[in-house]
């Protein structure tokens, strides 16, 4: 709404009445001076202006710490034609109220302006610019035209009201909520979730709260509750919550956050519960002789419900264990004592009857008998799937050797299993009996020697007995020690004989009658289920 200004108040120039202003609003020359308004306040002497020129065309007409009002010329000089000017006002701090007045001469008639103008109570163009920003002008575009020749004064007159204002800031507070945790764990195993609050807002989050609702299926290892307090602009409050599986399946674990007052917030992380094993077997013979190939077979079996992926399969042989033959199924073999792969070519080398392998850079069969890493890759293997492999290998002493092989996943399962093989020495005995004297007469006597060899270069023997019988044509006469007789009949009891070791025993006997008889001999050992026969011939006259 315009209000009606008093006029003595609204003119900016303290201690002058209006009319007294305006008296020199007219012709300076060459004119009449215009009538003025009529106002109660005693006429007095205007001042003579004092316009402060400025760059271009402009006056300052007036400046205090409200406002700086320039004025501007545009175009026209012509009688009869259109005059332009400006009227600058610029703001030196927040006003509003803000009021112009123009006085025209009497010879000076108002023609148009931008913004467009309303008549005051005399006649005279007038504008509201109400308020203005600090800093801001406000340019009005004032368009005359002069009726005579001569130089006029148009005056202005200007009112404005500081504009004093409170900040009063009013924000809104948001949150934004994140949450992160594996993927895919195992059955048994925990799982851990990461979860970030954060006000993306303008305003602070009084009495924000993180809830994470587990699902059923984990056992929480803490509290699914914090108080995260205040959140300004910007802050983030974090919380981790664990927990321990205990179904398989697929799941999604939901988080919240929200402070008071405002709106809830979630954020879902999926994660998928598996059941995954690896199982591992190795059969093998429980007894071998020694130079003859052993088979073992090797299993890997995915007794889960997932796909396993990269699995190295290992097989260490122990100290003693030759491979013989090639490694099937693509495997490699390390030196253990070195770390290098060998070529798999098996050979032999008669003067150590043992098998090997050609080393890398070498022209001739190397034998080998050091432990040795056989390994095997398996890219992946389907939910109860197996795979097999088979590995071959002999040892040149006889012993026990424990096989271990081992499976490992790319997501850290493993097994093992392991092969426990005796390994036996070929055993040899060679017996004899010899007579000392041969022919003997009546009455006359002779030595019989009996040997027995063990003729293995690693396995022990024992002869179990060693049973002689004589005829009638010789009297026994004394046996050695450990020798017992019982008619015609001489007994030696066990013995027993280390690799390449021997034992010898004696009996003395005497021609009783003539003739030539047979000393028939009967060993028994530790590993043959029928005697070995021996004899020898005396001739008696």
């Amino acid at each position: 709404m315009k209000r009606t200004k008093s006029l003595l108040k609204t003119v900016m120039v303290p201690g002058l009445a209006l009319a007294a202003l305006l008296s020199g609003c007219g012709t300076t020359a060459g004119d009449k001076p215009a009538p003025q308004p009529q106002t109660a306040a005693p006429a007095k002497a205007a001042p003579a202006p004092n316009y402060q020129r400025t760059s271009g065309d402009g006056y300052v007409v007036y400046e205090d710490h409200l406002v700086k009002v320039t004025k501007r010329y545009g175009s026209g000089s012509t009688v009869g034609q259109t005059y332009t000017y400006d009227i600058d006002v610029l703001a030196k701090q927040p006003v509003t109220n803000v009021e112009i007045d123009e006085f025209l001469p009497s010879s000076v008639k108002f023609k148009d302006a931008t913004p467009k103008a309303s008549m005051n109570q005399f006649g005279m163009p007038s504008w509201d610019l109400e308020a203005i920003e600090g800093g801001k002008t406000e340019t009005i575009k004032v368009m005359v035209v002069p009726s005579t020749t001569g130089t006029f004064d148009v005056c202005s007159v200007i009112k404005a009201d500081p504009l004093l204002c409170l900040p009063l800031f009013v924000g809104q507070p948001e949150l934004s909520i994140t949450k992160t945790g594996p993927a895919l764990i195992e059955l048994g195993e925990s799982a851990t979730w990461n979860i970030a609050v954060k006000n993306t807002g303008n305003a602070a989050a009084d009495m924000t709260t993180i809830k994470d609702a587990m699902p059923a299926e984990f056992t929480p290892a803490g509290a699914l509750t914090k108080n995260a307090g205040t959140l300004m602009p910007g802050d983030t409050a974090t919380f981790q919550v664990t927990g321990k599986s205990t179904k398989v399946g697929k799941f999604t674990n939901v988080a919240t956050a929200n402070f008071a007052g405002g709106d809830e917030v979630t954020a879902s992380a999926p994660i998928e519960v598996v059941s995954s094993a690896v199982s591992i077997t190795k059969t093998g013979p429980a007894e071998q002789y020694i130079f003859v190939p052993a088979d073992y077979t090797i299993t890997v079996t995915n007794d889960g419900n997932t796909t396993l992926t990269d699995l190295l399969v290992s097989d260490k042989l122990p100290a003693g264990a030759v491979i013989h033959g090639q490694v099937e199924k693509s495997g490699e073999v390390y030196d253990v004592d070195t770390g290098k792969t060998v070529f798999i070519k098996p050979t032999h080398d008669p003067t150590r009857n043992v098998y090997g392998y050609w080393r890398p850079g070498s022209t001739n069969p190397q034998a080998d008998d050091h432990a040795d890493l056989v390994t095997w890759k398996i890219a992946s293997l389907a939910p109860g799937a197996s795979q097999s492999f088979k590995l071959t290998y002999t040892s040149a002493k006889p012993g026990t050797l424990t096989n271990v092989a081992d499976v490992k996943t790319s997501r850290g399962l493993s097994d093992s299993a392991s092969a426990k093989t005796v390994w036996k020495a070929v055993p040899g005995v060679h017996t004899t009996i010899a007579d000392s004297i041969d022919p003997i007469q009546i009455g006359q006597q002779t030595v019989y020697t009996i040997k027995a060899l063990n003729q293995s270069p690693y396995e022990g023997i024992t002869v179990t007995s060693q049973v002689i019988t004589f005829p009638a044509n010789l009297k026994i006469n004394s046996v050695s020690a450990g020798g017992t007789v019982s008619g015609q009949t001489v007994t030696f009891g066990a013995v027993d004989l280390a690799p390449g070791k021997e034992v010898t025993r004696t009996i003395t006997a005497t021609g009783a009658q003539g003739g030539t008889v047979t000393i028939p001999m009967e060993t028994m050992t530790n590993f043959r289920t029928v005697p070995i026969v021996d004899q020898e011939s005396t001739t008696i006259y």
